[in-house]
């Protein structure tokens, strides 16, 4: 996060026009942006993984069909189960 600060502040920066030194600016903002993007994606993919780890990488869908007549209204909940391992 505090490379995208960065980039923000970088690309924040006053002027009118161009010149070298906002060229400067937006490549600076440009890198740190790319920067802030790659850690983020590799925390994203390290927390997934470890939520697979945690919850055996299992996933359970049960697809239901059910149908509602004009005007009627319906409720549809099954057994929600909490994943992770189970403790005995």
């Amino acid at each position: 996060m505090t490379f995208a600060g960065k980039a923000q502040r970088l690309i924040e920066e006053e002027g009118i026009g161009w010149t070298p030194k906002l060229a400067l600016y937006a490549t600076e903002a440009s890198r740190v942006a790319n920067a802030s993007a790659k850690m983020m994606d590799a925390f994203q993919k390290g927390t997934l993984a470890l939520h697979k780890l945690r919850t055996g990488g299992k996933q359970v869908v049960t697809v239901q069909h059910v149908n509602v007549s004009e005007g009627g209204q319906a409720v549809v909940t099954g057994g929600i189960n909490q994943g992770g391992c189970d403790e005995n």
